[in-house]
């Protein structure tokens, strides 16, 4: 006999709003079918005091993908969720940089984030439900200009849509495992994951900085998610703890929050051509004598 669901508990992480849109969006649905749904953001939550899920709660975890992988910070609540008791169903949904190229709306990519969640939450116990990516609309303005309005509108309307369809068929009893039709690409590009989380993320971290604009408000410290943002000579500091979320960019009323990624780039290079020349087994071949 197909379980119906009752209540449903959806935990998500956002940096710019698209996770966090998502799952009012399944939570709003489940509601309107008559589930008890409730969103809980993680960011701020003291973990310590996570207590074991109520037996026949659904729970779902949504995320941004950051470097094709959950962020550390939902890596972090994942493993710190306690174990299940009742082989609770659970779903993972992340969102990812979708595009619209005249009628044709572009995926992203998803990498090791709902697989490695997966596992994570199998080995405590959990019963995977549902893998979902959501192609939202792309908005890593450190890395490109923001989409015309028109694309912004025609995605999301289209994830609703996908998100709707997957609350429906969970709280029904079914399972959706839409993720791993890109099973073969997530496998391919899973290594830069691993390096992202590694070493990756902590570059990124700090090639965030304030302009000349910047009034000294505050704003970026006070909504910063994960508090990575301190103040040093009365000007914002991003430490290693970023996310790289962009929060900060879009909470700023000055837009004085940039990047410097192609500088990062370009001491990427210096350094490895240095590296390169000043290492002994590098030699200059020469004409031997005569």
């Amino acid at each position: 006999m197909t379980k119906v669901e009752r209540q449903a508990r959806i935990f998500y992480f956002s940096g710019t709003g698209n996770a966090a849109h998502m799952a009012q969006c399944v939570a709003g649905t489940m509601q309107e079918a008559g589930v008890t749904a409730a969103t809980v953001n993680i960011a701020g939550l003291d973990r310590r005091a996570l207590a074991a899920p109520e037996p026949d709660v659904l729970l779902g975890f949504i995320s941004p993908t950051h470097g094709f992988n959950f962020p550390p910070v939902m890596l972090s609540f994942l493993l710190a969720f306690p174990r299940t008791l009742h082989r609770n169903r659970v779903f993972l949904m992340n969102t990812r940089a979708g595009m619209k190229l005249g009628r044709v709306f572009l995926p992203g990519l998803s990498g090791a984030a709902l697989l490695l969640a997966a596992v994570i939450l199998m080995a405590k116990g959990y019963r995977i439900a549902g893998m979902r990516p959501i192609d939202m609309p792309s908005n890593w303005l450190s890395l490109h200009p923001s989409l015309r309005p028109k694309a912004v509108v025609a995605i999301t309307r289209r994830c609703e849509a996908v998100a709707r369809r997957f609350a429906t068929r969970l709280i029904s009893g079914g399972t959706d495992f839409r993720a791993l039709l890109d099973l073969p690409q997530d496998l391919l590009i899973a290594p830069v994951s691993v390096l992202y989380f590694l070493a990756g993320r902590f570059v990124f971290a700090k090639s965030f900085y304030a302009s000349t604009a910047c009034n000294n408000c505050g704003a970026c410290k006070a909504h910063c998610p994960v508090k990575a943002i301190v103040t040093v000579r009365n000007r914002p500091f991003w430490t290693f703890s970023c996310e790289s979320c962009m929060r900060c960019m879009n909470e700023c009323p000055a837009r004085a929050i940039e990047t410097g990624h192609g500088y990062v780039a370009g001491l990427i290079f210096v350094v490895s051509s240095t590296l390169a020349r000043s290492d002994p087994r590098v030699l200059v071949r020469s004409d031997p004598p005569v």
